[in-house]
């Protein structure tokens, strides 16, 4: 079972994996064509939330007004970016404690013999 943590940024990840797949077409034949900002506004705040400790994210605006589809494609790649180099991080983590772990009970297990 997934936790809720795990989901939420799985959530996300696939929201912007999404945009990027069915806005990359369109952004390649047209990157100059209009579009309003608000679903990608609100993709932002929920990966503000979800993945706090991302500058990327932080620091990247909001959409104000309009913007065209190559500035939005743009964005979304960064913020993509930022979404995969937590993910790296945290397996990272993982990885690292889950030997820590294995190192600790192997040397008590040696030690023991």
């Amino acid at each position: 079972m997934v936790d809720q943590d795990l989901q939420a940024r799985l959530e996300v990840r696939g929201a912007v994996e999404s945009m990027i797949k069915n806005l990359g077409p369109i952004a390649e034949r047209k990157p100059e064509t209009a579009t309003k900002g608000e679903d990608f506004n609100a993709l932002l705040e929920r990966a503000r939330q979800i993945f706090p400790a991302s500058q990327a994210a932080k620091d990247m605006p909001k959409v104000e007004g309009g913007t065209t589809f190559a500035d939005l494609l743009q964005k979304l790649s960064i913020l993509d970016g930022a979404i995969k180099a937590d993910f790296a991080a945290r397996n990272y983590a993982e990885t690292e404690e889950y030997n820590e772990r294995n190192r600790q009970q192997w040397g008590r297990g040696l030690l023991d013999r």
